[in-house]
């Protein structure tokens, strides 16, 4: 599954207006210094803490590295604790289907009739809305609302009190497509009917059991945790699972009792089923920051996986060590014949000799090799570990080097490679990944980010794959499919931008060399944040890019036109 979109309200920079985040494969924000570009990665790591955590008043993050929130307090817009903090996601489930919706059959056996609600494995789209709100009462932030939607409508919701003593199932939309199935066969007040819950009186029998009136619509709730979280190792739990069964009950009672059982079962599976898709969904994301650490000089790797270390780069250079030989050979095609720096990379691996031992004894001394003191230094020499080595190579000068023997550049963009290459990380957010390097190599950064992502090449795939993508703009716009992966990219350079508009340009043409990647705009989401001041709020507003390569909308405030006001004025 993947994170298709996010929208943030009132968290740090973000006022009451949301800031909404459409993510396409290669995600760009813009925007001036202090104008709130780190603050909707930042909303991630905090999102992250919640769902996995419930960690509502976080400071520092498991995933952010030495990045520190100041907790909830310092985070919400204004320090203003009398607002609402709310996080909403879109997630595209990718033909998996709603987490856990599987297991439904087991649990509603004959109650429902299969063909008169909807399969929740048939869900395609999830979303996800969170309030954080400060409770006075205990003097700690709790999640006052936690709500759910299926394919592009909100299914329902769960609510609680500042006191949490009241936690309270609400809004369930009985429009909902999932519960107003129907058979198409017969209808509803059809004598030959099958036994069970037919779409209709699903719905309706929703609402009798919630509250006898469907102008309320509350019903209590537990299986929560800070307050309208659902549990991630359970599901919910309504009154009518705790309520004893009446033995003398009648064949009527009884199936009313699993009807209602089955009921809060498709309920929970919805709530529960969407918020382990949010979890998974920010698993897969792994940030590199602004500043990305040397190794020192005799560096050995953390062998315990840490996703915070990506954060300070040195992650990569974990992942280079770790590393069967395929990624360690792309970063060096990259670093020496794509990006041209001057480098290479490689794996050395070594047997270090311990002084005074036989293998040490017999090189030092002539004249000594016999074969019973090679056949001992080879025993020593081959029971030593095999320690490895990543080696940075200058390929001018043929000697090998460190990080620190050269250029800060190349420890800075090492770890944006090394980031971009690796196939398991899915959801990458990169923050300046030109720091440090001269305009040509940002330049050659744009094929990086392209590639990485993996559209069809020109001259190879004789077809051309495209899938919707429902949170568009325009949803009679075609994407074409990539690999899955999602690069979230946080820049100020002018440069690496104008080579992904000129493949846009290309593409369009239908000039692109055989073997360079064909690049639609669907395939790149420009987005420019505008910081906010004392009467008006931080906005972020999506740019849209023509068939041709150019940009539809103009740049507010003339950002990028320094250019041609140095040259022409």
């Amino acid at each position: 599954m993947r994170l298709a979109g996010f929208s943030i309200r009132n968290f740090k920079s973000i006022g009451e207006t949301p800031a909404h985040v459409r993510l396409a494969p290669i995600t760009l924000l813009f925007g001036p210094n202090g104008a709130g570009k780190s603050s909707l990665l930042h909303a991630l790591h905090y999102a992250r803490e919640i769902v996995e955590h419930a960690n509502l008043d976080a400071d520092l993050t498991r995933t952010g590295g030495n990045l520190d929130l100041g907790g909830f307090a310092n985070f919400i817009h204004a320090r203003d604790l009398d607002r609402d903090l709310v996080l909403s996601f879109d997630i595209d489930l990718e033909d998996d289907g709603l987490p856990g919706a599987r297991e439904q059959g087991g649990v509603f056996g004959a109650s429902i009739d299969a063909d008169a609600i909807r399969d929740l494995d048939e869900t395609a789209h999830v979303s996800v809305e969170l309030t954080i709100r400060w409770s006075h009462l205990l003097s700690r932030p709790y999640v006052a609302s936690f709500r759910a939607g299926l394919d592009g409508q909100w299914f329902a919701a769960i609510e609680a009190s500042p006191d949490l003593k009241t936690v309270e199932v609400t809004q369930l939309d009985d429009s909902h497509p999932f519960l107003n199935q129907t058979a198409p066969d017969w209808q509803p007040d059809d004598a030959a009917a099958p036994k069970g819950i037919n779409g209709e009186y699903f719905a309706s029998h929703f609402f009798h059991f919630l509250s006898g009136s469907q102008a309320v619509m509350r019903e209590p709730v537990t299986g929560t945790r800070a307050g309208a979280l659902p549990r991630l190792d359970g599901g919910l739990v309504f009154p009518i699972a705790e309520k004893p069964r009446n033995p003398k009950a009648g064949e009527d009672e009884k199936a009313e009792y699993l009807e209602l059982l089955a009921i809060d079962a498709y309920i929970s599976r919805v709530m529960t089923g969407a918020l382990v898709a949010l979890r998974d969904s920010l698993a897969a994301l792994f940030h590199i920051g602004p500043l990305r650490a040397l190794p020192p000089r005799g560096y050995l790797p953390q062998r315990t996986p840490d996703p915070g270390r990506w954060h300070c780069g040195l992650a990569a250079w974990d992942r280079l060590y770790q590393d069967d030989g395929s990624l360690v050979a792309e970063v060096d095609t990259w670093l020496d014949e794509r990006l041209k720096s001057g480098f290479g990379l490689r794996l050395a691996e070594d047997r270090r000799l311990p002084e005074g031992s036989a293998v040490d004894t017999a090189l030092r001394t002539p004249g000594l090799y016999y074969d019973e003191e090679l056949e001992a230094a080879g025993n020593v020499l081959y029971g030593r570990p095999v320690e490895r080595r990543v080696v940075l190579h200058d390929t001018a000068r043929w000697i090998d080097v460190t990080p620190h023997d050269i250029g800060v550049g190349i420890s800075q963009v090492l770890p944006v490679i090394v980031a971009a290459l690796a196939p398991e990380l899915r959801l990458v957010a990169i923050e300046q990944p030109e720091l440090h390097v001269h305009p040509r190599l940002q330049t050659e950064l744009g094929d990086l980010l392209i590639e990485a992502v993996g559209p069809p090449l020109a001259g190879v795939d004789e077809t051309v794959e495209i899938e919707m993508h429902p949170f568009m703009p325009d949803p009679d716009v075609p994407i074409y499919r990539t690999n899955g992966r999602t690069l979230l990219v946080e820049t100020h350079s002018e440069h690496l931008l104008l080579r992904l508009l000129r493949h846009v340009r290309h593409t369009d043409a239908g000039d692109l060399e055989p073997g360079r990647p064909v690049v639609i705009p669907a395939l790149i989401a420009v987005h420019y944040i505008e910081p906010g001041g004392l009467e008006r709020n931080t906005t972020v507003t999506q740019l849209r890019i023509s068939r041709d390569g150019d940009f539809l909308d103009e740049w507010p405030r003339g950002f990028f036109e320094e250019r041609a006001t140095e040259l022409f004025s």
